[in-house]
């Protein structure tokens, strides 16, 4: 997972992307089972968190995070504050 880690914010800052959440351990206190651990990642449009996970760049670095565990990957759209 390291060379997905180290290379991913530079694939998505250039989409207005920013951590939120970066942890190493999550606790669930409600659902169906802990992923051990979380990652959050703002962006400025739902457009823009869609544009940088369908990019050619990020397609070639997903096959890494595919391949080093099971993982879950959700594109939520936000609420203005």
């Amino acid at each position: 997972m390291r060379p997905y880690s180290e290379k991913v914010e530079s694939l998505f800052a250039p989409y207005s992307g920013r951590y939120i959440v970066r942890g190493k351990s999550a606790e669930e206190v409600e659902g169906f089972g802990s992923q051990g651990r979380m990652v959050v990642i703002e962006f400025d449009s739902l457009q823009q968190a869609q544009n940088w996970y369908n990019s050619p760049e990020y397609a070639e670095l997903r096959k890494i995070r595919w391949q080093s565990g099971n993982t879950r990957a959700m594109i939520v759209e936000g609420v203005a504050q």
